[in-house]
């Protein structure tokens, strides 16, 4: 894991598409914010715990690991309970299909594709909120 500026807030990017992984953790550089890519697989909800990010930017639909079975994971997790979450999808009506109450659980959505300045609006009352 590198090395980022304490004073900046970690955000995690879940994505199975490199290129989307890429692409995301250059707007973040962009913005000012300290973004990590996270595997999606078994073991991220275990790095998570140990990254501790500010905020999570998760995929939904990934091979090894369905982004809101994860999303739940974490919150049953004390240490990542509180962590918001913000869902990168092109199919945002799963969110509240799967979980009704997504935003009152520190959850909210991103729909892809995206611009630069929605991410960033995402990400600050995301981060706002917590």
């Amino acid at each position: 894991m590198p090395q980022l500026d304490p004073s900046c807030p970690t955000i995690a990017v879940i994505d199975d598409d490199p290129d989307i992984v890429e692409l995301v953790l250059a707007l973040l550089g962009l913005a000012g914010h300290a973004g990590v890519a996270c595997q999606p697989d078994a073991g991220a909800q275990a790095r998570l715990r140990v990254m501790q990010p500010a905020l999570i930017l998760l995929d939904i639909r990934m091979p090894e690991i369905d982004g809101i079975t994860l999303a739940l994971q974490l919150r049953q997790d004390s240490a990542t309970r509180a962590t918001p979450i913000v869902f990168m999808t092109a199919t945002p009506e799963w969110v509240p299909d799967r979980i009704p109450a997504y935003r009152d659980l520190g959850m909210s959505i991103l729909a892809k594709p995206f611009e630069l300045r929605q991410l960033n609006t995402v990400i600050d009352r995301a981060l706002a909120a917590r």
